[in-house]
């Protein structure tokens, strides 16, 4: 393989989004994602791009729904922009060039004798997820959000009303969001099945959080949508008799 060169293509990008990259604390997955972005907006001189969650599959070889989880990371903290669906599939995503927006926990700067306490409180707790007050609350309002918009988005398309409050509706929604799926996969499963069953007597009536919300969650989201002229059509209305 000969020696990578400009004139084989490069990405312009400025020396302060780089030297940001490097100061903040990312993970290696959310740090490669985030390059991902940018190599391929800043890359074909764009400011956005229409990339399918496949592709940071392949290029960060991790599963789609760790992709989805690491593309939620850098949205809440600001340094990723996914616009809305274009027909449901693929999303836009923007890097967010506006330094200040980020949203990071800034690094601190330790002396030796905190450095040699760090290291010794390491080696003796066992190893475990922390997050700060402020990632808490994030992470909390989001997932209000997102049971809240599920539900009511569900109840919009299907003309019922259950209940966002219901705790087997939380949990089944709160399990799905942990497996990194976001609002927008919840509406696109909605959408899929009220298109095919909304019309249909016997497959309305699954038309609820169980059933959407399930663990076949991921198998609903990647149904193709369904062609409206091959749909059940509602049965007509008979007119009511004339009174005479």
């Amino acid at each position: 393989m000969a020696n990578p060169q400009l004139e084989n293509g490069h990405t312009r990008i400025a020396n302060e989004i780089l030297e940001a990259l490097i100061r903040i604390n990312l993970s290696g997955q959310e740090m490669s994602a985030a390059l991902y972005v940018i190599r391929k907006t800043y890359g074909y001189g764009k400011k956005e791009d229409y990339i399918a969650l496949s592709q940071f599959q392949e290029a960060l070889n991790i599963s789609k729904t760790r992709a989805s989880q690491v593309i939620n990371s850098l949205q809440l903290k600001k340094i990723l922009t996914v616009k809305e669906n274009i027909n449901g599939l693929t999303k836009k995503y923007i890097f967010n060039k506006y330094l200040k927006e980020w949203d990071i926990p800034s690094r601190k700067t330790l002396t030796v004798k905190e450095k040699r306490n760090d290291r010794s409180s390491i080696s003796k707790e066992p190893l475990r997820k922390t997050l700060t007050t402020k990632e808490t609350l994030t992470k909390d309002n989001t997932t209000k959000e997102i049971i809240t918009g599920a539900i009511e988005y569900l109840n919009l398309k299907t003309e019922k009303n259950f209940k966002s409050s219901s705790k087997a509706t939380r949990d089944k929604i709160i399990a799905r969001i942990n497996e990194g799926f976001t609002l927008d996969d919840f509406k696109k499963v909605i959408d899929n099945k009220v298109a095919q069953w909304k019309h249909d007597p016997k497959m309305n009536a699954y038309l609820r959080p169980e059933t959407l919300f399930s663990p076949k969650f991921e198998s609903y989201l990647n149904e193709k949508p369904v062609d409206p002229r091959y749909l059940p059509k509602p049965e007509p209305k008979m007119p009511e008799p004339r009174r005479l």
